[in-house]
């Protein structure tokens, strides 16, 4: 019975030299190829940069002056309570030298994007009309604030004055980076 396979043996032979010697060795040519089509690849890029290297200072400095004009649009605060009470004193002296009261202040809670933070609160308010308009012109200039919804109501009683007592609510919008804190 051996006989008749011995003609096999050399048949045999030839696929373990293949499976376990010539396999192995294209395999790692096959690597060193990758490999170095890799190194080629990452050097064609290198030269692409260092030829064209003015161009991408350039682009640098237009993304970094859009980066701090973008910036410039945020308050940056480390705490949220402690952002929320600055805020709270910020309104307040904007308030401080006119005849308008702050009613209410409620904030909603705060929408986490990465490191930005939006805060949306409600502010209502009741004085004069040109009191309040004044604090809204104000609280446009603000930076990084955003009026979201403003609604104005006249007071019931009909007195000499009515039409100059309003009440107001501010829906207010503010984007906050996180600062070290967070």
């Amino acid at each position: 019975m051996a006989e008749q396979y011995r003609k096999y043996l050399p048949w045999l032979l030839l696929l373990v030299l293949a499976r376990f010697f010539w396999m192995p060795a294209i395999d790692s040519r096959n690597v060193a190829k990758l490999e170095m089509n890799s190194t080629l690849t990452q050097i064609d890029r290198t030269q692409d940069i260092i030829d064209n290297r003015s161009v991408y200072l350039e682009r640098k400095e237009q993304l970094q002056v859009r980066l701090a004009e973008l910036s410039s649009e945020f308050v940056e605060f480390s705490e949220p309570s402690a952002f929320r009470l600055e805020f709270q004193r910020y309104l307040e002296s904007l308030l401080s030298n006119s005849e308008v009261s702050i009613e209410s202040i409620n904030w909603f809670e705060p929408i986490i994007e990465g490191r930005l933070t939006w805060f949306s609160l409600e502010v209502s308010l009741s004085g004069a009309v040109d009191d309040i308009a004044t604090f809204h012109r104000s609280l446009n200039t603000t930076k990084g604030v955003s009026i979201n919804t403003v609604n104005w109501r006249t007071s019931n009683n009909r007195g000499r004055d009515w039409q100059w007592n309003v009440r107001s609510q501010y829906r207010l919008d503010i984007p906050v980076l996180a600062g070290e804190g967070q």
